[in-house]
């Protein structure tokens, strides 16, 4: 008896510890899907970048495309391919903003592009136990902006009847700083380059 008790104790040990790796195998298993659909969220959005500018809430004039690395991090940019399948009166153009607030990376949308004062955006939280995040755009020269526009430029709309000539912007890298995963870097190439 004493040796089937003793047996009968080293296999539930054993089946303990085994349940034990499974459960910490899903948990990782299902924040790395999570990181792998922000990851393709965000390369969805860069890769179909359009260079068109936008009124803000009180009618001023947006970037094709804002960029800070401050506290907190932001990159916002118009995207085509807001798909709509029920065919209703609306733009498939969509202003897209990433951002992290709260040790989490969200995502803005916006129903429209011109913005009115009680135009809301839709949020959704890609991930979480972000430490930071790091934008860097190259540019047409082949240069890596940490900021677009620089502080010092002042963005005017063009004269009535005249074409605004924009950047061309040719890839988008973003490092994410997680608790979890550490630091990671992807490089995205912007639509029409």
């Amino acid at each position: 008896m004493a040796i089937f008790a003793i047996l009968a104790s080293l296999a539930y040990s054993g089946l303990l510890t085994v349940m034990d790796i499974q459960q910490r195998t899903e948990i990782t298993l299902q924040q790395l899907a999570r990181l792998q659909t922000a990851v393709s969220w965000i390369q969805r959005d860069i890769e179909q970048f359009i260079p068109r500018s936008i009124r803000n809430e009180f009618g001023e004039v947006q970037p094709v495309l804002q960029l800070r690395n401050t506290s907190p991090a932001r990159l916002e940019f118009t995207q085509a391919g807001w798909r709509n399948p029920a065919q209703q009166a609306r733009s498939q153009l969509q202003r897209i903003a990433y951002t992290v607030e709260q040790d989490s990376l969200w995502r803005y949308s916006w129903r429209v592009l011109d913005r009115a004062q009680d135009s809301r955006a839709d949020k959704i939280a890609l991930l979480d136990d972000i430490k930071s995040v790091e934008w860097r755009v190259l540019d047409e020269q082949f240069q890596w902006l940490t900021e677009y526009p620089a502080s010092n430029v002042v963005v005017t709309p063009p004269p009535v009847g005249m074409v605004s000539v924009t950047p061309q912007f040719r890839a988008i890298e973003i490092t994410l700083t997680s608790k979890k995963w550490g630091k990671i870097t992807r490089l995205f190439q912007v639509a029409g380059t």
